[in-house]
């Protein structure tokens, strides 16, 4: 709970920038009323659009007073509490699949003789003799993924451009990053990734992950 993230915080201070940043990207794109977009680093690309939905009450029999409720999606009104609480989780979620999707391309691509393997989220079962070859090409997974900031600037750049798709031309101010509507009075602040990026790299040494272990269990 709140605990955890205290102390989660506390340790990478950058993680609290970035659940800042998506919560605020979020509540940006429900504002405008659009589809959350992104792609992943599989090619896969991800619409994240929750809707409210309207309560119907029907009386389906005529011998009958008896009356039955039914849950109508409202196609023309997002949910936003949704589209802000689920889009970070969905974000991880959709970016583990990813790695499963490079790991099965890498593995099936390096072993060329025996090609059996079973996954479920994170655990994977394989003939004995591949699990080094597994535990490497996980590192090369990762590392392609989350080595650089790559991705979360192209995640940065699929949500601007879905806004100026969407929105009247010339809406977005790239130097301010203002977003002017004609459904506000004020304009819309887009958040800055590079207050979570930073402007110093990042100091962590991806070199550490080839002494990394990962739990294997023989059977």
């Amino acid at each position: 709970g709140k605990g955890l993230r205290k102390v989660l915080y506390e340790r990478f201070h950058k993680l609290e920038l970035l659940v800042q940043y998506l919560n605020q990207v979020a509540k940006v794109c429900t504002l405008l009323e659009i589809l959350i977009i992104w792609t992943l680093p599989s090619g896969l690309v991800v619409k994240q659009s929750y809707m409210m939905s309207d309560e119907v009450r029907i009386k389906p029999f005529n011998h009958s007073n008896k009356k039955f409720s039914l849950r109508v999606l409202n196609k023309a009104k997002f949910n936003s509490d949704k589209q802000v609480t689920a889009f970070m989780p969905n974000l991880v979620h959709s970016l583990d699949a990813a790695s499963l999707a490079l790991l099965l391309d890498f593995y099936f691509k390096e072993s060329t003789d025996v090609k059996n393997i079973y996954t479920t989220h994170d655990c994977f079962a394989i003939p004995a003799n591949k699990m080094e070859c597994l535990v490497n090409l996980l590192k090369l997974t990762y590392v392609k993924i989350y080595s650089d900031h790559k991705y979360l600037l192209k995640l940065y750049e699929d949500i601007r451009k879905n806004i100026r798709t969407t929105q009247n031309k010339g809406c977005f101010n790239e130097e301010t990053l203002e977003i002017f509507s004609d459904n506000f009075r004020d304009p819309i602040n887009f958040p800055d990734v590079k207050k979570v990026l930073g402007s110093v790299p990042s100091d962590f040494d991806f070199k550490v992950l080839d002494k990394s272990s990962y739990c294997g269990r023989y059977m």
